[in-house]
């Protein structure tokens, strides 16, 4: 799917087949087959040679699974700042409604209806939402084709639908807006005029706000009533706690799945382990159509000697995957067949059963087991052009190479490069057992050497294999902006709704002699509380999450066998880090706000 292709006038195109040896070993073509009835692709191909592969649209779809990880979290990410945004919206109007409190204990008072008076909020948040909908539909145009270009180079995506799912979008905020925003205006109808006029405060309380103690405290003054809030009204921050948990749980599952794309985690299931892979365009085309087996044996050796003469002594081997018709239970099938050369079936990973130790024992992959029925222990066969072999299924394995539909042979096992679909990257393993600094030196040095920009250590060939890893990088660096910008405008909204509800506590405060820094210093902590409690949330969720979301996608392309890449410091430090600080620093800013209130504010409690 990631070839390179021209378009070509007939003229230059029949020109170009003038030559004998193109014609003959590098033409190949691609047929579009529209079928009718219960007629199978599979069936009609399984009596064709020289089919390198043949599926349908799905399958042609699923080529891209890795690439719409990117699309999914896209789509997750705008789920998540939805939620996000009513959290910030029930702030604001919790907030609006505080500051207005007396107002609208005027207006009960002289007989204006619930009703009416949430009718303004409604009428408020409407003419807001209407004007947010119709600036995100204008920009939503711009910014999706975008998205759609940053998603991936290798897909051509396109929009059958219109402007319909914008315009749907747009109405569909609006309304949940409206509806969130009734619901949040509940809290107008519980109030009587008395309570209103008294800002929502009756001056009683009949139960104990915590089992904290101030007594059995070894904090300061501060820290003590930051954290007595906290236990006292657990409620009142939960909802805080959630949001920051959302949006750094989701940080941290794209960096899980950055870090393990990034690292060599995935490469088991791409073939066997390496020191180094060298893709070679010309040398697979070249072999793949005018050579034999041991002719490319030749080649693997020639490079085992090139790297003893650089100093680098070393054992070089390849995948080589082959189309075969097969037999199972009397039905035929066309599958792709990968065999190792230089390599042993014992040096890779089954995921049950025994590794193959003949030329007559075969391991499969979950995928053809589903797709023919055929189970450990049975019996397919296999036509290798020059004879057919009856092979015994000994062992289960994953790969994301053909979607994870492929059957491996022993290295004994009969094929012929005439069947060849494709060559993979060469392999080296060098027997000096340099270490990792060692062997990306001589990475850079065998790049210069062959002229070859694609020598690959292993974290690098799954990074290049996969073939998203720059654009989830972006993805990632753009989650970490709006995760801050998102910190940002809770923490000053919740900040200054608080400052707001408490006043009067701020004010006595000052009267008994706590002074603007100490003020502030309580609502430093108690904020930052709030956001390392998230944090920490995230960090331990992060794994299981990244796993629920992330393994289904990886299962799509054929494996769900493998392990997360996880960086403790960015996991655990870094990233919950960046929260924490940002809620602080955005929290001591709003918090200057308090100096304003002074202790003559206290003649203003009702």
């Amino acid at each position: 799917m990631g070839n390179t292709r021209f378009f070509m006038s007939d003229e230059d195109y029949n020109e170009m087949l003038s030559d004998e040896s193109i014609r003959a070993y590098y033409q190949g073509e691609i047929g579009y087959v529209n079928l009718k009835g219960d007629a199978s692709l599979s069936d009609l191909s399984a009596n064709l040679s020289g089919i390198a592969f043949d599926g349908n649209k799905s399958t042609i779809k699923m080529c891209y699974a890795i690439d719409m990880i990117v699309a999914f979290l896209i789509i997750v990410l705008s789920v998540c700042l939805m939620i996000v945004s009513f959290v910030v919206l029930k702030f604001s109007i919790n907030f609006s409604i505080q500051e207005e409190y007396r107002e609208i204990g005027v207006m009960k008072a002289i007989g204006i209806k619930n009703a009416s008076i949430r009718g303004m909020y409604i009428s408020k948040y409407l003419a807001l939402s209407v004007i947010g909908a119709i600036l995100g539909f204008i920009f939503s145009i711009p910014f999706g084709n975008m998205l759609m270009k940053s998603v991936s180079d290798n897909m051509l995506l396109g929009n059958n639908l219109g402007l319909m799912p914008n315009l749907t979008g747009v109405v569909s905020v609006v309304i949940l807006t409206i509806a969130f925003a009734y619901s949040c205006t509940g809290k107008i109808e519980k109030a009587t005029p008395i309570d209103a006029i008294r800002s929502g405060q009756t001056g009683e309380r009949y139960k104990k706000k915590t089992i904290y103690r101030i007594g059995k405290s070894h904090a300061n003054s501060n820290l003590y009533m930051a954290l007595n809030d906290l236990l006292s009204s657990p409620k009142r921050f939960t909802t805080i706690i959630v949001s920051f948990c959302i949006c750094t749980l989701f940080l941290l599952i794209i960096v899980n799945t950055v870090e393990t794309m990034d690292s060599d985690k995935l490469v088991s299931t791409f073939g066997m382990r390496s020191d180094l892979y060298m893709t070679d365009v010309s040398a697979a085309m070249e072999y793949m159509n005018a050579h034999t087996r041991d002719d490319f044996k030749e080649y693997l050796a020639t490079c085992e000697r090139e790297l003893a003469d650089l100093g680098m002594p070393a054992t070089a081997y390849a995948e080589v995957q082959y189309k075969y018709e097969i037999n199972c239970d009397g039905k035929k099938y066309t599958y792709t067949c990968q065999q190792g050369i230089n390599t042993t079936s014992k040096g890779y990973i089954y995921t049950k059963g025994t590794a193959p130790s003949s030329k007559n024992e075969i391991a499969i992959t979950p995928q053809v087991s589903e797709k023919t029925g055929a189970k450990i222990g049975d019996v397919i066969t296999i036509d290798f052009g020059t004879e057919k072999l009856d092979c015994v299924v000994v062992a289960y394995f994953e790969t994301m190479n053909q979607l994870g539909e492929l059957i491996r042979l022993h290295e004994d096992a009969p094929t012929d490069f005439k069947y060849v679909s494709s060559i993979l990257q060469t392999q080296f393993n060098f027997t000096d057992n340099p270490d990792q600094k060692e062997i990306n030196r001589r990475r850079d040095e065998l790049k210069k050497y062959y002229d070859n920009e694609e020598v690959m250590n292993a974290s690098e060939y799954c990074a290049d294999s996969v073939g998203v890893v720059p654009v989830m990088q972006a993805v990632e660096r753009l989650l970490i902006g709006i995760t801050l910008v998102v910190i940002v405008f809770v923490t000053i909204l919740m900040e200054r709704s608080f400052i707001s509800d408490e006043k009067s506590q701020i004010a006595i405060l000052k009267a008994i002699g706590f002074r603007n820094r100490d003020v502030i210093s309580w609502q430093v902590y108690r904020l930052s509380i709030v956001a390392l409690t998230a944090a920490i949330l995230g960090g331990i969720l992060s794994y299981p999450m990244t796993k629920l979301c992330i393994t289904p996608i990886f299962g799509m392309m054929g494996t769900t066998d493998f392990e997360y890449n996880i960086v403790p410091w960015k996991v655990f430090l870094f990233y919950p880090g960046m929260v924490v600080v940002t809620t602080a620093i955005i929290a001591f800013i709003t918090a200057q706000y308090t100096r304003t209130i002074t202790s003559k504010d206290t003649a203003n409690i009702e």
